[in-house]
């Protein structure tokens, strides 16, 4: 990861400001990869200028992918058949989907009366299909116009994603070599003196201290409180108890204290 930061750092310094696709491509890594290796960048400072932008791009889905090695289902059909032919009940349910596409460009005919598939040209037609797919593979799915890139997209072929990617441009503090920043001044520091050549991370004033531990209230505190409320929605009313010292007589009044108890 510090290699391929060191890396970016030397591109931009070269060659100015660039795109984190860009760079993926240039630097035959994931892209990633390199968003991870500009966001640990970002962590030593204003080293770069980062902003955030997304694009819309095209690429192959896995069936997309089959064709542009194999070759379009239309494709396939014509390439197998000879000049005699072959019996339209010896074709599979992919040939099928290509029997359909080939009779619709006109590239094969049905003979009825023999029930048989026939090539109309001498020679396969271009299977453009998998030739649009192959430019879209390796990266030219603007030479295609809507209209095939549609076609495409609606045989699932093809499709659309949504590309989030950095422009990246030289910061404040840009440097190709990254040092990290000193979080303490230690004593070490000040008597050899490093400390005037080091960078320190600065402070962060307007980090939140850590939560504080609060009060809680106790179980015995919260049953009386529910049962006083009891009390009080039945219609009984307090008794003023500001007084330090409080007789029992009303307390064993409302419990109906027997005489003989040996309280």
């Amino acid at each position: 990861m510090a290699d391929l930061a060191e890396h970016i750092l030397q591109h931009v310094a070269e060659h100015g400001a660039c795109d984190s696709l860009q760079l993926g491509r240039i630097l035959n890594v994931d892209h990633q990869k390199v968003v991870g290796a500009i966001k640990s960048i970002q962590a030593f400072g204003d080293v770069l200028r980062v902003e955030q932008q997304s694009g819309e791009h095209w690429e192959l889905t896995a069936e997309g992918t089959e064709v542009c090695s194999q070759g379009s289902p239309e494709g396939r059909l014509v390439r197998r058949l000879g000049p005699d032919g072959l019996p339209r009940a010896s074709l599979g349910k992919g040939d099928q989907l290509g029997l359909s596409k080939a009779l619709a460009l006109n590239w094969v005919k049905l003979d009825k009366e023999r029930g048989t598939v026939l090539p109309i040209h001498p020679e396969p037609p271009l299977d453009t299909v998998q030739a649009s797919l192959c430019q879209v593979r390796d990266g030219h799915a603007h030479l295609l116009d809507e209209g095939q890139r549609q076609d495409l997209k609606r045989r699932k072929l093809l499709r659309q994603v949504v590309v989030k990617s950095y422009r990246l441009e030289q910061g404040e503090h840009f440097a190709t070599q990254l040092s990290k920043p000193e979080t303490d001044l230690t004593a070490e520091l000040l008597a050899n003196g490093a400390w005037r050549q080091r960078p320190f991370k600065a402070y962060n004033f307007a980090a939140l201290g850590q939560p504080t531990d609060g009060g809680h209230l106790h179980p015995l505190l919260q049953v009386r409180s529910e049962v006083r409320q009891i009390f009080l929605e039945m219609g009984f009313t307090e008794m003023s108890t500001s007084r330090y010292v409080e007789s029992a007589f009303w307390n064993f009044d409302a419990l109906f204290q027997p005489q003989q108890h040996p309280a």
